[in-house]
Parts: structure tokens; C-alpha cells; sequence
């Protein structure tokens, strides 16, 4: 189906009671190519009699804080988690998020924006998946479906702290992230986060083909016998890295904390991107993500057998610190430049 498609049926949908009080359903907006894609909570006032997203006072400071960004709401997707205003605008029921969820999941892929923003603790709870507090999500890129996900404070916050509160700083200079974000994703496609066990087979088909580059190792690497259940139940008890092209998954890495240091495992790039920085831009952002977390350093175990690996760790800040038989352990103190 269409997003026009999707439009028509959210027109009369009755799935959830909001639908008795309405006057328009909003479906949202979404501009050929755009590819930036905001996400709200629900209609308001001037939103429902109008059938057309933030349109109202908190509508028009989005469009102001949009433009000192440098993006134009023309060539911005926005829509809201739940498509019919909610009485006196409160927030929306467990059940009404339940009900209304299926139509921005069907959205997202046929919008196929490069980069989301969520707007106030309702939208991000619906990238996320779970509720979230935005000061534990805000300044640091997430992915979502292979997509990079900002999080940040609702128009409707910034205009109830005032012109001076900080909702209004922290939703400009999010926007302004935004835009940054999308120049580098123009340039290059590529999209970084923190994963977890949905792309255990993804994760996995990438690690088994990297690793496949190598020359034969003594004795031979555990990872080809890995499953992906193996790999899911790692994913579960800690997030892992992952860095897409155009919304392919092209190379990943899992975490193991063990006290003040992070390890980095399965550390692995598909084929067809070797040669192209995917790796080290990788790292860099793994390092940031983990300093963000508290870690003090990262490690990662290298076969003494493979100089052009272990140069890759060399050049990127990693010193040797022990040695394990036929492996050699490396760390990077965080913070360093690189």
C-alpha cells in the first residue's frame, strides 16, 4: 500500500474511541524525497479540525526552530504516533497507542526517511519500543530500523518553559543535529547506533562474511560456529554496534563490559565495504557511545598471526597491553583523539 493509500485508511479508521470525537483523522504529511522524518504524539486542537499535523502555536514554533536549522518544512515528513486528538488533549491511553501504533509502523518504511526525529517521551517510546526517559536518550544518535534516531523535547514543552527554558535549547540544537546529520548521511549513506537481538541474523551474516576474508586461522575462529541464538541472547544482555548504508546493515560488533572497560567482539565489516572507512568510523562512534555509558576503555582480542589486523588496531589508538597464547590484547583508553 501507498502512503496515500495508508492516508485513506487512517481517514476512517474506528479501531480506538478517539475515533468518536474527531473531527479529522491526521495522517500526516510526507513531501516526495523527503528525508527527514518527524514524529509527534497526537493531534491538537488545530490539528484536528484541519486534518494537517502541527499547525497550531506549537506547529509554528517547530517551523521557526525548523528554519533557523536550515531545513524547510516542505521537504520534512511529520506525523504523530496517534492519529485522532485525544479529549482536552491528554496524553494518549496504553490501549489508543496499541490500537493506532500499526499505522506509523507502516509508515516508516514507505516514508523511508534517512533520518527520524521523535519529538517529547510519547514518540520516543514508540522508536524505542519501551518508555524512555529523553534525558537518558538525548544527545547521542540511536538507529531505528536502520535509520538514525534523534530524540528530543516537543514543541508543546518548549512553548510551556518559555523562551528561555531548556526544551527550547535542547530542541534547536537537536534540529540543528538534524541537519548536520543529514549532510553526512547525503554524503555517504551511513547510519550508526546501538543494536540489539532483533538483527542478531543480520549481525551475524556480516560477522561470518568479514571474518571470511581472513586466511585460515589455527586454531580456527568459534565464530563460524556461532547460531543466531547465540548471537541474540549476547545482543540481549548487551547491546551491540552496527553501522548501515542506505539502510543495509554493512558492519557490526558486539559488547562484553567487564568492569570500567568495554570489549569489543566479532568486530567485522561486509566484503564489499573493506577499504571504505566503514570500520573506523565505526569505532569512533563505538568509543563515544561507550564513554557516554561510563566505560574508562575499550579492548579487543587480535591474532598475533594477522599484521594487517593488528596494524588496523595500531593506527586507531590501541596499544598492546598482554599477550594470550596465539592472541594479543589491545586497548584504547577513552577520550584519546582518533
Amino acid at each position: 500500500m501507498s502512503l496515500a493509500g495508508l492516508a485513506a485508511s487512517v481517514a476512517t479508521c474506528v479501531a480506538c474511541p478517539l475515533a468518536e470525537g474527531r473531527t479529522h483523522a491526521v495522517a500526516g504529511e510526507f513531501p516526495a524525497g523527503a528525508r527527514l522524518m518527524l514524529v509527534g504524539e497526537a493531534p491538537g486542537h488545530d490539528e484536528d479540525v484541519s486534518g494537517r499535523p502541527f499547525v497550531g502555536r506549537a506547529g509554528r514554533l517547530l517551523d521557526e526552530l525548523l528554519d533557523g536549522a536550515g531545513l524547510s518544512r516542505a521537504e520534512v515528513s511529520i506525523t504523530n504516533v496517534v492519529k485522532c486528538r485525544p479529549p482536552d488533549n491528554r496524553p494518549p491511553r496504553r490501549a489508543e497507542l496499541r490500537e493506532c501504533r500499526s499505522w506509523i509502523d507502516r509508515q516508516l518504511p514507505l516514508a523511508d526517511p534517512a533520518l527520524v526525529v521523535t519529538l517529547g517521551g510519547t514518540a520516543a517510546a514508540w522508536a524505542f519500543g519501551r518508555p524512555v526517559r529523553l534525558v537518558d536518550v538525548r544527545g547521542r544518535d540511536h538507529l531505528l530500523a536502520g535509520r538514525v534516531l534523534v530524540a528530543t523535547f516537543h514543541p508543546s514543552a518548549a512553548l510551556r518553559f518559555g523562551p528561555s527554558g531548556a526544551p527550547r535549547a535542547g530542541l534547536a540544537e537537536d534540529l540543528a543535529h538534524a541537519a548536520r546529520r543529514l549532510r553526512h548521511l547525503g554524503a555517504g549513506g551511513l547510519a550508526f547506533g546501538a543494536v540489539g537481538p532483533e538483527i542478531a541474523a543480520n549481525l551475524l551474516t556480516v560477522a561470518l562474511a568479514g571474518f571470511g576474508t581472513l586466511p585460515p586461522l589455527d586454531p580456527p575462529s568459534s565464530l563460524f560456529g556461532e547460531t543466531e541464538g547465540i548471537v541474540a541472547a549476547e545482543l540481549a544482555a548487551h547491546p551491540g554496534v552496527a553501522a548501515y548504508r542506505h539502510g543495509e546493515l554493512v558492519a557490526g560488533l558486539r559488547c562484553r563490559p567487564d568492569g570500567s572497560a568495554l570489549w569489543l567482539r566479532r568486530v567485522a565489516v561486509a566484503p564489499a565495504e573493506q577499504g571504505a572507512g566503514v570500520g573506523t568510523c565505526l569505532l569512533a562512534w563505538t568509543h563515544r557511545w561507550a564513554a557516554g555509558l561510563g566505560f574508562r576503555e575499550t579492548r579487543v582480542g587480535v591474532r598475533s598471526v594477522l599484521d594487517r589486523t593488528r596494524t588496523f588496531w595500531q593506527r586507531r589508538g590501541y596499544e598492546a597491553v598482554a599477550e594470550h597464547g596465539y592472541w594479543t590484547e589491545y586497548a584504547r583508553r577513552l577520550g584519546q583523539s582518533g
